[in-house]
């Protein structure tokens, strides 16, 4: 994964402000004490690392029963990048890698676990294919004084998770999505019989190579690899940003903005599909838990990244178009 190089290994976490909504800010706050005084050495609060949609409270309800407490935070060691492919409806999503490279830090929120015999299993159904490992408590620091000295008064009763890229084994190289694979991924995978089709579809000299690869060993490398570099094939969908970026702004401006910098790869490839319909568009907002990101917060998404990452930006790709002969389409997290 190249990084976006303006931004590369720098943490800008000095103009880190979260200034926004100051009432959510009190309502979370009061929500995680009540949360850390019922822990116990024994029985601790778990707290997870959100880092990409958990940043979102209403994308969080996909997964938890209830609003969850989340506060702004960030966590040392770990480096993020568009470096994941979901494979259940084909795109690329924020991943982390953990790293002692000096610097290395990404903003997110520490979200409480209300219950963990409950809610760890439901986490770790819909990050499936991350692994979950524990974070030192000294690797993570709150953005906000009161939430900081609220965690270090209880730090005895917390556990915290991040859900991390799987490592890579020695000598894999990192992947994208090869003609072979695609092919082989339609086969159990049926979202994929639409990009299959949109690959069909470019150029001959736009399409990801094969590499002469035969079918199963292209996909047998896929599998090994769990690193994943943007292609039109899985690419970065502005349905998916929309979503971290909306969450993101709850914080306010700053906050969004430190999202953008320490986080690598925009300069994959990246579509539009914000306006496409449900069947093609990436990631799709389920109404009946509120999901939704308003104009206002649409527009400062737009000016946030036309202003940070104008080239990219202004280089996305339609969506692939859409096929009506194929019904497997799915609202995933």
């Amino acid at each position: 994964m190249h990084p976006h190089a303006p931004h590369a290994a720098q943490h800008t976490s000095g103009r880190t402000r979260p200034d926004g909504e100051a009432a959510a800010g009190d309502s979370d706050h009061a929500r995680l004490r009540q949360a850390l005084e019922a822990a116990t050495e024994q029985s601790p609060l778990h707290l997870v690392f959100g880092y990409g949609s958990l940043v979102n409270p209403t994308s969080r309800l996909r997964t938890f029963a209830e609003p969850t407490a989340a506060v702004p935070a960030v966590a040392r060691g770990l480096r993020r990048s568009w470096s994941y492919r979901c494979a259940r409806r084909l795109y690329t999503a924020v991943a982390v890698e953990r790293t002692a490279a000096a610097g290395a830090a990404a903003n997110g929120v520490l979200v409480a676990v209300p219950r963990a015999d409950r809610d760890l299993p439901r986490l770790d159904e819909r990050e499936a294919a991350y692994e979950r490992v524990r974070l030192p408590f000294t690797a993570v620091a709150c953005l906000r004084p009161a939430d900081a000295a609220l965690l270090a008064s209880h730090a005895a009763r917390v556990v915290v998770w991040v859900y991390a890229l799987p490592a890579a084994p020695a000598g894999a190289a990192i992947a994208a999505c090869s003609t072979a694979a695609l092919r082989d991924a339609t086969e159990m995978d049926p979202p994929a019989a639409d990009a299959a089709a949109a690959l069909r579809s470019l150029p001959p000299a736009a399409r990801p190579p094969s590499h002469g690869r035969p079918l199963a060993a292209a996909h047998s490398h896929a599998r090994r690899s769990p690193k994943h570099t943007p292609c039109r094939v899985c690419p970065i969908p502005q349905s998916y940003v929309d979503c971290i970026i909306d969450g993101c702004l709850r914080f306010g401006v700053g906050f969004a903005a430190d999202f953008i910098a320490t986080t690598h790869g925009w300069d994959g490839v990246w579509i539009d599909d914000r306006n496409a319909c449900a069947a093609v568009r990436k990631y799709v907002q389920r109404a009946d838990i509120g999901e939704a990101c308003d104009a206002d917060s649409l527009r400062a998404v737009d000016a946030l990244l036309a202003a940070m990452l104008p080239a990219e930006f202004a280089k996305r790709l339609p969506p692939p178009p859409h096929h009506h002969h194929h019904n497997h389409h799915h609202a995933l997290a």
